[in-house]
């Protein structure tokens, strides 16, 4: 169960809920919540329901706890966002050659701690690939770097997306939490509006 868990919760796909509409829209929510939340009795004699504004409310929280743990744990290579190949074309657009060097030493001390401190098991295609771009660059000069840079990065991030497993799904939990809070209301809704004798 951990491998197909571990596979769709990498920062990448974290980042893209955190940067979806969704993403956007519960930050919108959590506001409006927090008003809604500090004018209940109101609520109440105006008719609405306070339990739909409570789960609004813990709902936008609790996405909102996920989304600045994800700003908190997450690599900084991921915070902008963007799949790999974006991150790797961000990458070059940066590089000399002691940024390629730097970035390999970076990615030669991640491969050696993850295969010493990794709590869960890490893709072996993942780790492959790495030690492959690690051996293909380790003599790497000057006048060659550049060829050999995009393979290295695309392979040094592969791996570093699923680096901090258990903040993952700690950021994994509080995104789906926060989600079906908030569409608990919306689905007590439709159903009260398509079946008017219910609830």
């Amino acid at each position: 169960m951990w491998g197909k868990l571990n596979d769709w919760i990498t920062w990448v796909a974290l980042g893209r809920i955190r940067d979806s509409f969704l993403g956007k829209a519960i930050t919108a929510i959590s506001l409006a919540a927090l008003v809604l939340g500090n004018v209940g009795k109101a609520l109440a004699d105006a008719g609405l329901d306070p339990l739909s504004a409570q789960l609004t409310f813990g709902g936008s929280a609790i996405f909102l706890v996920g989304y600045l743990s994800f700003s908190v744990f997450v690599p900084s290579e991921f915070r902008k966002g963007g799949d790999i190949d974006e991150i790797v074309g961000r990458l070059q657009s940066l590089s000399d050659f002691m940024f390629f060097k730097s970035r390999r030493d970076m990615a030669a001390a991640l491969f050696s701690d993850i295969r010493i401190s990794s709590i869960f098991g890490l893709p072996d295609g993942a780790r492959l690939f790495l030690r492959s771009k690690l051996e293909e660059t380790a003599a790497a000069t000057a006048r060659d770097w550049e060829a050999k840079a995009a393979g290295l990065y695309h392979a040094d991030l592969n791996l570093r997306a699923y680096i901090r497993p258990l903040a993952r799904i700690w950021v994994a939990i509080t995104f789906g939490a926060g989600i079906v809070l908030l569409a608990a209301p919306t689905l007590f809704n439709v159903v009260k509006t398509m079946f008017p004798g219910v609830g």
